[in-house]
């Protein structure tokens, strides 16, 4: 006589649990090359999104340029370098305020304007001649006037200019004006 049984046998069931573990394994595997894969491609893309738009990059940090008497948050300006606090995006989707160096880096060909210090490396905005400079817009007695030096804790310069006085100079205004 023939005894029906129910359920499986020992070996039955540990070639199920091997199989099992084999697909979830190779299923780990694939999903951490996919997270890789679009963690580097995301890196790419910042990178290449950060270089690309350096003259944005640039509006924005003089938009938001912080300054107060209090150490970090020192306007310090010169013809060939500039160093102040912006209000810079985090991940958390909020400004805070971070120091920023505007570079002039002379070179066989020309200068490069570059931004450090926002979390990113060196940064490139523009190409400009060995000649060019960093100048500053401030009101001297009611009047307007550029300098070539400027240092405050309490009132940014109204504006940058980066160039060498032709009409290619970059212009950016600190700060919101109403």
């Amino acid at each position: 006589m023939k005894t029906e049984r129910s359920g499986f046998t020992l070996i039955e069931v540990m070639v199920g649990v091997l199989l099992t573990s084999v697909v979830v394994s190779l299923a780990a595997g694939m999903s951490f090359a996919f997270t890789d894969t679009l963690s580097a491609i995301q890196r790419s893309v910042g990178r290449t999104s950060v270089a690309s738009n350096g003259r944005v990059w640039l509006r924005e940090l003089a938009l938001t340029v912080d300054v107060r008497d209090e150490p970090g948050f020192v306007f310090e300006g010169s013809a060939t370098r500039c160093r102040f606090a912006a209000s810079v995006w985090t991940a958390g989707g909020w400004g805070e305020a971070t120091p920023v160096t505007i570079s002039l880096e002379p070179g066989p060909l020309g200068g490069t304007v570059v931004i450090k210090g926002i979390g990113r490396g060196r940064i490139p905005v523009a190409q400009v001649s060995n000649d060019a400079r960093i100048e500053y817009l401030i009101l001297s007695s009611g009047s307007p006037i550029w300098v070539q030096e400027w240092t405050t804790r309490t009132i940014p310069p109204i504006a940058i200019r980066i160039g060498d006085g032709s009409s290619a100079d970059l212009v950016f205004l600190t700060g919101e004006r109403g």
